[in-house]
């Protein structure tokens, strides 16, 4: 949502304000302060983040960035642009950006396995390995058509593989990381950013805006500041700061895993037949409600040795 007064010149002051502190937020702050018109003298950027910088799906989504993705009208400018942020900032090591492998992978899911077997340690006394595979099990990987070099996945489960994208055409960022550099890069040109609640936006009766209102997230006072223009970009949060907006939010889970060993540079979409006793025995704790026969996690290998599932 944007807001802004009837008057525009790019000679004339202009007090921004945008809500929201994710990765839309912090992007418009960065690309706002790369605009040719922009002069920080006459163009004051205020960012406002209730809580912190990428601290709700922004720092939590997977970062997959992918030609073959959709919408097609917007997907190839995107995965320019993720390039060229990362050559410029030097993305590799700030936000993880690098190039990977993605595929679609069927598999049969296997019983849990005991506390001992999870951190190591399975009943028979043996250690497992990530990387190890005898001539049985690469036979059954390449029947499968699953890659030698995808070497975190039991061969025995997988019925098949199927490659959905390559290093030309996929890549991925770490979500959270990405973000807070953006805002960072944006704030080493002039943008204030705030960590406040906002609690009125004066519209001037619909004319246009004329200020925002938040309270301070430290001292708890409320604050006023003149805006010729607010963009909100505050998510499942936005009918907080504007009701009419036709935005709601939607629950899910994510979860990162420290693999034991390092795991190859892949991105994989699952669907896996969960075994017929799944959540009445071999787990911790007894389900309780009933799973669904079929699951289909997305899992994302990141550098620094961390694995991304939704």
């Amino acid at each position: 949502c944007i807001w802004r007064t009837g008057m525009e010149s790019t000679a004339e002051k202009k007090e921004i304000v945008i809500v929201g502190g994710g990765i839309i937020g912090c992007t418009s702050a960065y690309f706002l302060t790369r605009h040719p018109f922009y002069d920080p003298s006459k163009h004051k950027i205020t960012l406002l983040e209730a809580s912190k910088i990428a601290g709700g799906a922004s720092g939590k989504a997977g970062g997959l960035l992918a030609l073959w993705a959709y919408p097609r009208s917007i997907v190839p400018l995107s995965y320019q642009l993720h390039a060229q942020l990362a050559k410029e900032h030097d993305g590799d090591t700030r936000w993880g950006y690098r190039q990977i492998h993605c595929g679609q992978l069927s598999a049969k899911g296997r019983p849990s396995q005991t506390k001992a077997a999870l951190s190591g340690k399975p009943a028979n006394g043996e250690s497992l390995s990530l990387n190890k595979r005898d001539g049985k099990a690469l036979g059954k990987v390449t029947a499968a058509g699953l890659p030698k070099d995808l070497n975190w996945f039991a061969p025995e489960s997988v019925r098949s593989y199927y490659e959905m994208g390559d290093p030309d055409t996929t890549a991925q960022v770490h979500p959270y990381h990405f973000t807070t550099a953006m805002a960072e890069l944006a704030e080493q040109k002039g943008v204030k950013i705030v960590l406040g609640s906002v609690t009125s936006i004066d519209t001037a009766n619909g004319e246009g805006v004329r200020s925002v209102t938040y309270e301070d997230k430290s001292s708890k006072e409320i604050h006023t500041i003149p805006a010729s223009h607010v963009i909100v970009s505050a998510g499942p949060w936005t009918q907080r700061v504007y009701p009419p907006a036709p935005i709601s939010g939607m629950r899910a889970h994510s979860v990162t895993i420290t693999p034991s060993k390092p795991i190859s540079a892949y991105a994989v979409f699952t669907e896996i037949s969960l075994p017929p006793d799944f959540g009445n025995k071999d787990t911790f704790v007894k389900s309780k409600r009933p799973h669904s026969k079929t699951v289909t996690p997305e899992i994302y290998a990141r550098p620094n040795n961390e694995a991304y599932a939704c």
